[in-house]
């Protein structure tokens, strides 16, 4: 499975939140299916993020440097099933 093709055309659906803080605050209100944060995330960040997602019991998925995002996606769309 090409995981780059995967999240690109779950974000055409529109059903993804795309940002830090309302990935977080997704995070805390329990909408949140899954989270993809790049590897060169701030610490700071990836750090409540790794906190509210331990908390609210949602995996995590870390992309290398070759994937051009710089914080966090947060799916909320059926097709997390495919990750």
């Amino acid at each position: 499975m090409d995981i780059n093709r995967e999240i690109k055309r779950t974000v055409d659906t529109g059903k993804v939140i795309l940002g830090t803080n309302k990935s977080i605050n997704s995070l805390k209100t329990g909408n949140a299916k899954m989270i993809i944060y790049a590897q060169n995330c701030p610490k700071s960040i990836k750090e409540d993020i790794l906190y509210y997602s331990k908390i609210s019991n949602v995996p995590l998925l870390e992309f290398g440097d070759f994937f051009p995002i710089r914080k966090f996606r947060c799916l909320t769309d059926e097709n997390i099933d495919r990750f």
